[in-house]
């Protein structure tokens, strides 16, 4: 990779600034890093010359740590940004603390993509907001007092925790969430348990609280977030036959 190809293009910066809300502490850090960042790897996805996608590894100048692809990585931002002449769809994810992978998947030809005309993120949402992109309802679930909100978006169909002291949105991936979530209630029925939609679907059967175990074993296992999130009720001992049986289904 040559020396031009290491800087972070000028609109790939623009895209990427977009889905950080400068006015929220946790998003502005990560811009702060991403200014003094370089491409540590480029990626063509899809080499279609108007609707291509590709990845960008982003690191500190100097990075000498292992290699990012080894990593599982935790979403932090998602958007979609509209010009006269073209879409671009970007998400943003952490592999650790300074170091990110960046997908951009654009709908535009060779040329000025146009004038602004809007941006939608997951980022940008607080409570008491809808839902991003649709405007739908947002239930809202309180995981700890005035420090996380989980919001569960139906009719998106996805799933995110707010952090309020840094104003970031941590997107869940849907499949293991609801993995934790039919666990911990015990739903044993294949046509449900391999149907994640059916939380969407059935929202109203599900409890506040329900949503909070699932997310506290979900972290448990996972560990992506660093959550101090407690249950008011003991989990459950576990014999070690239920324990193995759990680890070999582990593969996420």
């Amino acid at each position: 990779m040559t020396n031009s190809e290491k800087n972070i293009d000028a609109l790939e910066k623009q895209w990427i600034y977009a889905i950080l809300p400068e006015d929220k502490p946790g998003y502005n850090s990560i811009r702060n890093k991403i200014e003094n960042s370089i491409v540590l790897k480029r990626q063509t996805l899809s080499g279609d010359p108007v609707q291509g996608s590709y990845k960008l590894i982003l690191a500190p100048a100097g990075y000498d740590g292992n290699n990012p692809d080894t990593y599982s990585t935790t979403p932090i931002s998602t958007g979609r940004i509209k010009y006269d002449n073209a879409e671009v769809y970007i998400t943003i994810s952490s592999y650790e603390d300074d170091v990110f992978e960046v997908e951009i998947a654009k709908d535009m030809s060779e040329g000025s993509p146009g004038k602004l005309l809007s941006v939608e993120t997951y980022a940008a949402w607080e409570p008491g907001m809808k839902a991003p992109f649709d405007n739908s309802d947002v239930r809202e679930i309180e995981a700890v007092k005035n420090k996380y909100t989980l919001a569960v978006a139906p009719v998106l169909k996805r799933i995110w925790l707010y952090e309020y002291e840094t104003g970031i949105n941590y997107l869940i991936p849907l499949s293991n969430f609801f993995n934790e979530l039919m666990r911990s209630r015990k739903i044993q029925y294949p046509e449900i348990v391999s149907n994640p939609n059916y939380l969407f679907a059935n929202l109203d059967k599900f409890e506040d609280a329900d949503f909070i175990r699932a997310l506290y074993f979900y972290n448990k296992y996972i560990r992506r977030l660093d959550l101090q999130l407690e249950l008011k009720e003991k989990p459950e001992r576990k014999s070690l036959f239920g324990l193995f049986s759990l680890l070999k289904t582990k593969k996420r």
